[in-house]
């Protein structure tokens, strides 16, 4: 089965998703060139984003200018404090052949009605043995990153299948994990979210659970819902021909789209070598310098960030 994996948008669908936010297309293009401005404005920020980079950030930031300079400064901001996850992202390397054996994280290819991305997050086997939350965050980052490069849409539909989360996997998942995810995905990235989707999850993931909501304000907390073991719930939310065929989908098989992921993946190795030296230098900060703690340390500004 041949996979395309984020299928370059038409203009006509990148003018929808503009017909959003934009009055028409110059009011985009001028939307683009403001923050292109105030970027260049910025001594401690890479110049590296081009046009369309700045065209989806925007978008996901529903064309507020105000949070689309945040969400760049945060991304690249959380490059320098946190380096340890935008290091040896070579898809070659043994800890990236371990996780992708181990979990799978699939974005389909067509957005819904309302330009959504629908992504498709487990466990691939019940053995703990092989799963390294840091690693996670690294690979989670990784997709991003192409997501960045690449991906026109609004807001994302997540489905989170617990199947194969055990008691072996409970330890391994602490809060700082949930915390770092959570500001990578939500905040350096801006990836909004329509509904999480959470299926076939047992008694003791509720733990993990309570975990994930201390990190979010009740208006995401809200977006959670909860599935148990069948699909007929979830059928009536998000729409069966996006969906793999393992969830009862006709999309066609969810090891296939997996596959074309991480062939895509490879295809990024050495720009992903190329990303691990453009990050902010905080010398060059107007004002004070943030910190590693300033984001995740206890009493961090991390816990005063509203995300919507």
């Amino acid at each position: 089965m041949k996979i395309a994996v984020l299928p370059p948008a038409s203009r006509e669908e990148i003018k929808e998703l503009w017909k959003l936010y934009y009055s028409d297309e110059s009011n985009a293009i001028d939307a683009v060139n403001q923050l292109k401005e105030w970027l260049w404005s910025q001594p401690h920020l890479p110049k590296v984003l081009d046009d369309g980079q700045l065209e989806r950030w925007l978008i996901r930031c529903k064309n507020s200018q105000q949070r689309a300079r945040q969400s760049i400064d945060m991304y690249y901001t959380l490059k320098a404090v946190s380096p340890e996850y935008v290091v040896d992202r070579n898809t070659h390397s043994q800890w990236f052949q371990d996780l992708m054996r181990c979990v799978y994280c699939v974005h389909m290819p067509q957005l819904t009605e309302n330009k959504d991305r629908l992504s498709i997050v487990g466990f691939q086997d019940y053995d703990p043995g092989c799963f390294n939350a840091d690693d996670a965050i690294k690979a989670q980052l990784m997709v991003m990153d192409m997501r960045l490069c690449e991906d026109y849409h609004d807001s994302n539909i997540i489905i989170i299948d617990m199947k194969n989360y055990t008691l072996g996997h409970v330890g391994k998942i602490n809060i700082s994990h949930i915390l770092k995810s959570v500001t990578w995905s939500l905040k350096g990235c801006s990836f909004r979210v329509r509904k999480i989707h959470i299926i076939n999850m047992p008694k003791y993931a509720e733990y993990l659970l309570e975990l994930v909501k201390t990190t979010l304000p009740k208006k995401q907390s809200d977006k959670i819902i909860i599935h148990g073991n069948g699909l007929s719930k979830l059928h009536k939310e998000v729409p069966k021909n996006l969906l793999p065929d393992e969830y009862g989908g006709s999309a066609g098989p969810l090891e296939a789209y997996w596959a074309a992921w991480k062939q895509k993946a490879e295809t990024y190795n050495d720009w992903f070598k190329e990303q691990e030296s453009i990050k902010s230098d905080e010398s060059k900060r107007q004002g004070r310098a943030v910190t590693h703690g300033d984001l995740f340390g206890f009493e961090g500004s991390f816990r005063k960030l509203t995300l919507d």
